[in-house]
């Protein structure tokens, strides 16, 4: 498990690869519930087929379908040893989602909203604890797998439930000519503050790398000026000798 002290800072990674085929809807339903107990260290997992079901709510058999559909995507790595079952494993990815446990086990989420926020969170513009999608409901159900409709139903739900909000924007859907939406997902509200509290630790470190190569610059130039500087005493040794 990608391993925090407390549970609001506990997270699993959903990879986003450059280069490879996406994961869409169940697959990354089964691919989060597999490592949600993955061994930091070892990057590996061996949850049962039974532990997967129950996360999922998907059947067994559509179960070893997707998972055979996410090895095929490369995103991990499966092995079977005796007196162990399935060993499934993962490699640390520098691009991705962050889902952490406290909204993987918020109950007052139902699993086809937390779908939802898996499929589409990476497609959020992500600031002061929101995540904000102006995709019309076509195109992201075409980015993600996910029905158009079922989309629909799912804002409307998490908007009756307060996680959601939508606003109407000045442009049309070229396909259906109604007016396009906003939706704005409350991420902190659902448990996903550690969204925010990584980008907060990455922009430290950009800040930290942005002030060591100030200084280096810096160093540099005192360098140069302590050689100019040497020279011209060296300069005025010569003339008076």
């Amino acid at each position: 498990m990608e391993n925090k002290e407390n549970k609001n800072e506990q997270f699993v990674v959903l990879p986003k690869k450059e280069d490879g085929e996406l994961l869409q809807k169940y697959e990354i339903l089964v691919y989060v519930a597999i490592r949600y107990n993955m061994n930091e260290k070892t990057m590996t997992a061996h949850p049962s087929l039974q532990t997967i079901a129950h996360r999922t709510g998907c059947s067994i058999p559509s179960i070893r379908k997707i998972i055979q559909q996410i090895v095929e995507k490369k995103y991990m790595t499966i092995e079977v040893k005796p007196g162990m079952g399935t060993i499934y494993k993962f490699s640390n990815e520098k691009s991705f989602e962050p889902f952490s446990y406290e909204f993987l086990d918020n109950e007052n989420l139902t699993k086809a909203e937390k779908l939802q926020i898996l499929c589409t969170q990476q497609y959020m513009f992500k600031e002061n604890g929101v995540g904000k999608i102006s995709y019309s409901d076509n195109e992201l159900a075409e980015r993600t797998g996910l029905n158009r409709n079922t989309i629909a139903k799912t804002n409307q739900s998490l908007m009756q439930k307060g996680f959601a909000t939508q606003v109407t924007l000045a442009t049309r859907d070229p396909e259906t000519g109604l007016m396009n939406k906003e939706t704005i997902y409350h991420l902190d509200e659902i448990g996903q503050a550690i969204v925010f509290k990584l980008k907060e630790h990455d922009d430290r470190i950009v800040k930290n790398e942005e002030d060591i190569e100030s200084l280096k610059k810096d160093n540099e130039l005192l360098r140069r000026e302590l050689n100019e500087i040497k020279r011209e005493l060296q300069a005025s040794k010569e003339i008076l000798i």
